[in-house]
């Protein structure tokens, strides 16, 4: 509005101008601030007008003055997941795993405290040997076992080992049993299967069927010292194999064992072994 029409306007009714709305929408109105000094200044000449001829020019309350919104730049909300530097921004790497469900329940298990067992790994082979058995039933079932407790046997009672008594009423009885084991020779294979008596020395007493206890050991130094003599002076080595070595020694205690597991007396099955000679397992044998 330009200052003679405002002028010309003082008394009579107050109409905006049209070019004002024209001018509002030209683009050199585009920046807000422009658009209110405009305003501000046109205003401000009016006033000064009108004062002068002691009359106020306001505008009608009822005749808005539309000034265009103020836009303000919109910018998106800094994201918070990283980003690759091969990746775009927006995009999210998609290898992350998910975090695994947490469980619920109260009961306390080996899986919620991480308690795993490790795994074992097994080795699958065949063989020919025969396995050792567990009891003198599965050793009578086996060919190979069954003649080798015969020939054990059969030597126990050359020796004269033991002789059958009635068993006294007071008299401890050790338990008897059979230890089996695989023979190789020098070079590895199975020489023959080997099956011996053993005397259940657990069961002995102390100053009643024993006195003394012996282990008689050799240490692995004086075996070396004798096979670097063998080697200086070029002596020929033998390998030998005792059989029933602890029967070569008389037992002075008097000691009773149960008849052999598989090899009772039909006509005296009551009757108890008084022993003569040491056995396997007995804690005076190494002694004898």
């Amino acid at each position: 509005m330009t200052l003679q029409n405002a002028t010309d306007n003082a008394y009579g009714t107050w109409t905006p101008e049209p070019p004002i709305t024209s001018r509002l929408s030209q683009p050199m109105f585009a920046d807000p601030l422009k658009v209110r000094l405009d305003i501000f200044n046109v205003i401000m000449a009016v006033n000064s007008t009108i004062s002068n001829s002691e009359t106020t020019l306001l505008p009608p309350p009822s005749i808005p003055i539309l000034l265009p919104p103020i836009i303000k730049p919109s910018y998106p909300p800094p994201s918070t997941t990283p980003t690759s530097p091969n990746l775009p921004p927006s995009s999210t790497p998609s290898n992350v795993p998910p975090a695994p469900p947490q469980p619920s329940h109260p009961m306390i298990t080996r899986s919620k405290l991480g308690i795993t067992k490790p795994h074992q790994c097994l080795c699958l082979h065949t063989t020919t040997v025969s396995p050792l058995p567990k009891s003198h039933i599965e050793a009578a079932k086996d060919p190979n076992w069954n003649p080798a407790m015969g020939d054990e046997y059969s030597a126990l009672i050359n020796m004269g080992t033991w002789s059958l008594v009635p068993r006294p009423k007071s008299a401890k009885v050790v338990c008897s049993l059979w230890n089996y084991r695989h023979k190789f020779d020098a070079g590895g294979k199975l020489a023959r299967h080997k099956a011996r008596l053993l005397a259940n020395g657990k069961s002995q007493q102390s100053g009643v069927d024993c006195d003394d206890r012996f282990s008689p050991v050799v240490k692995p130094g004086t075996i070396h010292a004798v096979l670097d003599v063998a080697t200086a002076k070029n002596w020929p080595l033998r390998q030998l194999d005792v059989k029933n070595t602890f029967l070569h020694g008389d037992l002075k205690e008097t000691v009773y064992m149960h008849q052999l597991p598989g090899f009772k007396d039909p006509t005296k099955p009551d009757h108890v072994c008084l022993l003569h000679k040491s056995l396997y397992g007995l804690k005076q044998a190494p002694r004898a």
